[in-house]
């Protein structure tokens, strides 16, 4: 893979990335066991997914006033899901 540059755009900021920096930067911990924990985490800990629900509070009953809410987890890495 070739670039030129990279940018990053998250919830602590947006910054330029120098090729170099990128290319030698480490692979995230978590990235080779990811869909596996993803998987778990759906399929042996509905209740703490359910629990992650409950924290859009008042914004549930009006989005969800039909059915039950559900969280899946759809992405995780060091920093979390």
């Amino acid at each position: 893979l070739e670039f030129g540059e990279a940018y990053v755009d998250d919830l602590w900021g947006a910054e330029d990335i120098e090729a170099e920096n990128f290319r030698d930067a480490a692979p995230d911990p978590l990235a080779g066991h990811e869909a596996e924990l993803l998987q778990h985490l759906h399929s042996a800990h509905d209740d703490q997914m359910r629990t992650l629900c409950g924290l859009l509070g008042e914004r549930t009953a009006r989005a969800c006033s039909s059915h039950q809410p559900t969280a899946v987890p759809v992405a995780l890495d060091r920093f979390g899901l």
